[in-house]
C-alpha cells in the first residue's frame, strides 16, 4: 500500500468512534418509526409494502440521527442502549 492510502486509513479511524455513534443514533430512532409504522393502519403491509417502508424508515431515522448530538451516544453503555431502545419502541407505541 502506498502512503496516500495509509494516511486516509488513518483518518478514517480518527473519525470511526463517530461514525458508530451516528449509526447507533439511526438504529435507536428506527425503531420508534418501525413500531409506529407497523401499528398505524395507512403505513402498515397493505399499504407500503417492505423495501418502500424500509426506506421511509431510514430517511426518517437518519433525519432525526443528524438533530441529535452524537457526544450523547459516546457516552453510554450497554444497558442504557438497551433501555433507549425499550423506550424508543414504547414511544412507537404511543
Amino acid at each position: 500500500m502506498n502512503e496516500s492510502s495509509n494516511h486516509l486509513i488513518a483518518q478514517l479511524a480518527t473519525y470511526l468512534p463517530t461514525i458508530q455513534a451516528f449509526f447507533t443514533l439511526c438504529v435507536l430512532a428506527s425503531l420508534r418509526f418501525l413500531t409506529a409504522f407497523y401499528i398505524f393502519p395507512p403505513l402498515g403491509d397493505t399499504f407500503l409494502t417492505g423495501y418502500l417502508r424500509n426506506s421511509l424508515v431510514g430517511l426518517l431515522s437518519i433525519f432525526v440521527a443528524v438533530g441529535t448530538p452524537v457526544e450523547a451516544m459516546q457516552t453510554l453503555t450497554i444497558l442504557d442502549l438497551a433501555v433507549l431502545a425499550i423506550k424508543e419502541a414504547v414511544i412507537g407505541l404511543l
